[in-house]
Formats: C-alpha cells, structure tokens, sequence
C-alpha cells in the first residue's frame, strides 16, 4: 500500500514536471511566433499599423463591396468578357493589384505555405488576418457576381457564338461539381501573391 502510494506521489510528480516543461516551451514558441511576424513586417517593410492607416487616405472598400459595374469603363468590361475563361484573372488583376482602383486593393498574400491571408475589413477598419482558401472563395464569387453582370448588360455586344462560350464559362463557375472555380482560385492566388511587392510598394507610397 505504501509502496503504491509513493508510486503515485512519484507519477504526479512527473506529470507536473512535464506539464511545466509544456509551458515553458509554449512560452518559448509564442515568442518565436511573435519574433518572426516582426522579421516577416520588417521585410516587407510595412508597419502593421500602415494597413490601419490606409484606409484614411484612400476609403478602402471591403472585399465584396466593390461596385465595378459603376467603376470599370464599358471598354475594360468588354475585355474582361471577352478573355472569357481568363477573364476573371484579369479583373482581380485590374482591380486589386495594378494600382489603377487603388479603392479596391484589399486583400494581400504574403506566403503560400501558410494558411493567412489578409483582407480590409471595414468594422475593425483595418487589414486582418483570415483563412487563405475562405478568402480566395470570396474574392472568386465576388468577381464572378461581376463579370455576370457585366454579360447580363453588354452580351449584345457580341457575336452568339462568342456569347455562348461566355456564359458557359459563368456556368461552370458556378456548378460545384466542375473543377474549374478550384483551378481558378489557385491561379488567383498567385496572382495576388507574385504581385505582393507591387501592392506593398503602391499602399506604403500612398500612406508616406
């Protein structure tokens, strides 16, 4: 009995050594956490309170918020349309990383192995982080709710054959069970992450 209460006392101890052991490395890792985030701010070279402050100076709208049918030429949807497939890649080009709709570039990717992107949010009134593929969903159905308006109003515009192949392309965006929106969400990832500089370069010159 007694040796079976010492053996008890012995387990408890190691339980206790071990559980302090967990949270001194949890310590430890947070530290390292928060000591890269600042190398990866530093080389970037934005100030995390940059995002915040951008907003003051262009009105940055929130992702889905954008209203292109009003911003966009007749002429720039037109190209978009008629890209078809690689419209859309074109779009989330113009509009949030060619500097052109400086309104509108509010989301960026700093990593690809990672799963944080970041998007505007207009309640905090800041960049935030958020889950890559639930932004890269949005942004996807967002421009996609644009090009279909933009055929809604100018698929006249085209010949039937051409118009055809447009809305079929909306079409299987749409459908689930079609690849196509997956291969267009890893495509525009890309897109936003290889133009990475160019955003930083655009929102830092706009805030200094």
């Amino acid at each position: 009995m007694i040796y079976d209460v010492i053996t008890v006392i012995h387990t408890l101890f190691d339980i206790e050594n071990k559980i302090e052991k967990i949270e001194k490395e949890n310590i430890e890792m947070k530290a390292e956490i928060a000591k890269l985030k600042d190398m990866l701010q530093e080389t970037l070279k934005i100030h995390p309170k940059t995002f915040q402050k951008i907003n003051n100076t262009i009105n940055t709208l929130q992702l889905g918020k954008e209203d292109l049918t009003k911003m966009l030429t007749t002429d720039e949807k037109l190209s978009i349309l008629n890209r078809q497939v690689m419209g859309i890649n074109d779009l989330v080009k113009l509009v949030h990383t060619s500097g052109k709709y400086k309104n509108c570039m509010n989301v960026y990717i700093t990593n690809l192995q990672n799963t944080i992107g970041y998007m505007y949010d207009e309640k905090h009134n800041k960049f935030i982080e958020v889950n890559k593929n639930e932004l890269l969903n949005d942004l996807v159905d967002s421009r996609m709710h644009d090009i279909e308006k933009f055929y809604d109003k100018l698929q006249s515009n085209f010949e039937p054959e051409k118009a055809k192949r447009i809305k079929n392309f909306i079409d299987r965006m749409k459908n689930e069970q079609d690849c196509l929106k997956d291969l267009k969400k890893e495509e525009i990832k890309l897109i936003i992450y290889n133009n990475r500089e160019v955003i930083n370069r655009i929102l830092t010159k706009i805030h200094n």
